[in-house]
């Protein structure tokens, strides 16, 4: 069995129940809804982690494997991005492709990996290429929701602390 690396636990404060729900607009004079792109091969993943995060409120794309992810990327700009590592078969590491599409096309995007099928040197090179979480499956879509909620409003606060210099 191959070494799994798992999400480390992901504590929720009190001042998280004070914030609009993950997906919401960050700011009240934005109507834009946060687009998240699912890149996953196994159709429960996929119809589980698409079902979840739009009815939180994330406008969400799915693709199924590297070609229509990298298309996805190309054509629309996404804040969160969850890619498994093996798109179409063990062995395949085509989600390291779509690690570092997302990351190169949309610099401030929280990008996620899941698999399966993880190592420590599956979880050096995703974080190379630009991960910000690795995670072996199976994951409580909730831990991922906070998480994304994070890496979202700490962007969001660190670019407005640079407009107002």
């Amino acid at each position: 069995m191959p070494d799994r690396t798992q999400c480390p636990p992901l504590r929720s404060t009190a001042r998280l129940a004070a914030v609009p729900p993950p997906g919401a607009p960050l700011a009240s004079s934005s109507a834009v809804t946060t687009r998240l792109l699912v890149v996953e091969d196994n159709a429960s993943a996929s119809f589980a982690l698409h079902a979840f995060f739009q009815s939180t409120g994330y406008d969400v794309d799915a693709a199924t494997d590297r070609v229509s992810a990298l298309r996805l990327l190309g054509d629309k700009r996404y804040e969160v991005v969850i890619t498994d590592l093996n798109l179409g078969g063990t062995g395949s590491n085509d989600g390291m492709d779509v690690v570092s599409d997302a990351r190169q096309r949309h610099a401030h995007a929280c990008i996620i990996m899941l698999t399966a099928f993880g190592s420590a040197a599956a979880e050096r090179e995703a974080r190379h290429r630009g991960a910000d979480l690795f995670c072996a499956k199976p994951v409580a879509l909730r831990d991922l929701s906070v998480f994304i909620d994070k890496v979202l409003r700490r962007d969001h606060w660190a670019a407005a602390a640079g407009e107002g210099r």
